[in-house]
């Protein structure tokens, strides 16, 4: 087995206890692609047919608006399923992009071949409660960071839930995370260097 699938292996198991013969199907369904920065993985607008295992790299999803600025939903880090989730739930074509921000390596398959999959053992029923589960909370942590916290105080919640990302990540794709301009988290930073802090 090589180091590509085996962290997919390590990663699932850690959810739920998937016994071999299950992973001898994955093993054959899925295949490594590598992305450069820049590249996407999926395109809005494009059928949202596919999902990927982030094996290395990050990755962002993103909107994109009829004025051509775009709004960071998320980002994905190794060991995370990948995939126009909402989308891929109703059967229609992505409403958003997914971008490697640095050099990412993949596996990737079919939406179909992936769904006969974890239609097999139970196990892979609590894969996808998880993965269900964390986009929910995901979706309900975004409602509420941009209705009722100001710049501040989402730029905080972010340190605090992902500041192991706050290096790796640029000004402009951290500000359209928050919602607010990069010259925006630019001040905010400035005050809070000017207070000691140091993020």
């Amino acid at each position: 087995m090589d180091s590509e699938f085996s962290a997919f292996v390590t990663a699932m198991r850690a959810v739920a206890p998937i016994p071999d013969a299950e992973f001898v199907r994955a093993q054959a369904i899925f295949r490594p692609v590598r992305l450069a920065r820049g590249d996407h993985f999926a395109h809005a607008g494009t059928p949202a047919d596919k999902v990927g295992f982030l094996v290395e790299g990050l990755l962002r999803a993103y909107y994109l608006t009829e004025d051509g600025v775009d709004r960071t939903k998320s980002f994905r880090e190794p060991g995370q399923l990948v995939c126009p989730y909402g989308a891929s739930l109703r059967k229609q074509v992505s409403d958003l992009f997914i971008q490697a921000l640095a050099p990412s390596v993949m596996l990737v398959t079919d939406r179909a071949r992936f769904d006969e999959l974890t239609m097999g053992d139970p196990g892979w029923g609590t894969v996808m409660r998880r993965l269900t589960e964390r986009h929910f909370l995901e979706e309900e942590s975004a409602h509420r960071r941009f209705l009722v916290g100001n710049a501040e105080a989402r730029y905080d919640e972010f340190l605090h839930d992902q500041g192991h990302l706050a290096d790796r990540l640029s000004g402009r794709h951290t500000a359209s995370y928050l919602g607010i301009t990069p010259e925006a988290l630019s001040r905010i930073r400035t005050q809070r260097r000017r207070a000691g802090v140091h993020r």
